[in-house]
């Protein structure tokens, strides 16, 4: 299935990745939701590279918990995104 829009040409993507992930808890101890890792890699990144495969090249990720750690880790992997 193809995310994206054809007639409205969406490159623009909303993700959410707020919360403190209380029921996966001790793993979200140290670690938010997004980054905890899924075959060696952090979710959220299986989640960007999929939207980018499906031709989204902007993104807004919103955050609360652990957010500047998921800022810094999302920036370092994904240099050229905005």
């Amino acid at each position: 299935m193809n995310i994206k829009s054809k007639k409205n040409n969406i490159n623009t993507c909303l993700i959410m990745a707020g919360g403190e992930g209380r029921r996966l808890l001790p793993v979200t101890k140290y670690t938010p939701k997004p980054l905890i890792k899924i075959f060696n890699k952090p979710f959220i990144f299986h989640l960007i590279d999929k939207l980018i495969k499906e031709g989204f090249i902007k993104f807004q990720i919103l955050t609360s918990y652990k957010a500047v750690e998921i800022e810094k880790c999302i920036i370092k992997n994904y240099k050229k995104s905005k």
